[in-house]
């Protein structure tokens, strides 16, 4: 009887060394709410990035585990493709020359070529100015000049372009598959770090990205410092401009 109560005293001692186990629900919560990114409302959206790592981990997958299945689809594209009425929008109507004084600035054109086929939309009226306010961000640094574009959203190709592709990088001005509607460069004037670009007699009715570049020299020429880009859904060419627009801070390159 002794013997049997010692056995029994030790199991209860081991017992009572053994750890208890944290909770899996608690644990696999954590880890969650740790990779939780809030959005805020400005840049790129956060979830959208996710879903990109995610589709770029499944590509990998399907790549490693199915080697003759060829290559993933890579969605639609800014260009367009054969066959198609256009490739670019001189191939609707003669581009029209950029600023002789901005060595940066490419030509621009009022017809569009989009989603593959010309538009011809009504161009603006004098009196339609849309004047884009902008703030340099202290850590820009020193700008002497603006170079500005309005671009609009519709492309060669069947993507839309937004100010979340000018951020990230992926709107080259020099490539015909964007409609470049108006361009420009301008001085900086006066001191402070608020000013006022204006854009006019650019096509009317379309959802238009303005583009601004802040650059170290004048006439939009040296190193680009900063980037501002605005979305705004233009009106139609009987509009009751001028019009001011709140843009998005310039923030540094």
């Amino acid at each position: 009887m002794r013997a049997v109560r010692r056995v029994a005293v030790s199991l209860l001692v081991l017992a009572a060394c053994v750890p208890e186990a944290e909770p899996p629900s608690a644990r696999d919560g954590g880890v969650r709410d740790a990779g939780v990114a809030a959005y805020d409302g400005g840049g790129l959206d956060a979830g959208r990035d996710a879903g990109e790592r995610d589709a770029g981990r499944d590509a990998g997958v399907r790549d490693a585990g199915f080697r003759d299945a060829g290559p993933v689809d890579a969605g639609p594209s800014f260009c367009a493709a054969e066959p198609a009425d256009c490739l670019r929008a001189n191939d609707c109507e003669p581009d029209l020359p950029a600023p002789t004084n901005c060595p940066t600035c490419p030509d621009y054109n009022r017809a569009l070529c989009a989603d593959r086929a010309c538009d011809r939309p009504a161009v603006l009226d004098a009196d339609d100015v849309h004047s884009i306010v902008v703030t340099i961000e202290p850590n820009v640094g020193v700008v002497q000049s603006f170079a500005g574009f309005a671009i609009a959203d519709r492309t060669a190709g069947d993507r839309r372009v937004t100010c979340a592709d000018a951020y990230a990088g992926a709107i080259d001005l020099e490539s015909t598959c964007f409609n470049v509607l108006d361009s420009r460069t301008y001085p900086i004037p006066q001191t402070g770090d608020t000013f006022n670009v204006s854009f006019s007699r650019f096509t009317s009715g379309q959802r238009t990205l303005f583009l601004l570049y802040g650059h170290e020299s004048t006439n939009g020429s040296g190193t680009r410092l900063g980037i501002s880009c605005t979305e705004v859904d233009v009106a139609g060419p009987a509009g009751s401009g001028p019009y001011m627009v709140s843009g998005d801070n310039m923030r540094s390159l």
